[in-house]
């Protein structure tokens, strides 16, 4: 379920790279039971611009905050603050045995700000 859910996440982003930055966990150690991520303060920094007649790109900030949770006690493991590419494109998508030109919402390269 946890894989299938992970699948499903990283088809948000425009490339499995970008996907596994903002899915691992790195810096939490196996003395949490499981680990929370709480995104606030979101913010567009640049809006979307044209890039070609199926293409727009921004980008957005926001603070990350990752918790780290077992059987007695809840900590914060990590505070962060990124931006992240927004992607807007055209893309067809197949339904059946018919396809559809459609507009995608993707998530680009993540940076930290700190």
């Amino acid at each position: 379920f946890r894989e299938q859910a992970r699948q499903n996440i990283a088809g948000f982003f425009n490339s499995n790279e970008n996907a596994e930055v903002a899915l691992s966990f790195k810096s939490i150690s196996g003395a949490y039971n499981a680990c929370r991520v709480l995104i606030d303060s979101v913010e567009i920094i640049n809006p979307l611009y044209r890039e070609s007649d199926t293409r727009y790109t921004g980008s957005m900030s926001y603070a990350e905050m990752i918790l780290g949770i077992n059987t007695t006690d809840t900590i914060i493991v990590s505070r962060s603050h990124k931006t992240m590419e927004i992607i807007l494109q055209m893309d067809y998508k197949d339904f059946g045995e018919n396809s559809l030109l459609v507009w995608e919402v993707l998530l680009g390269e993540i940076t930290s700000v700190d």
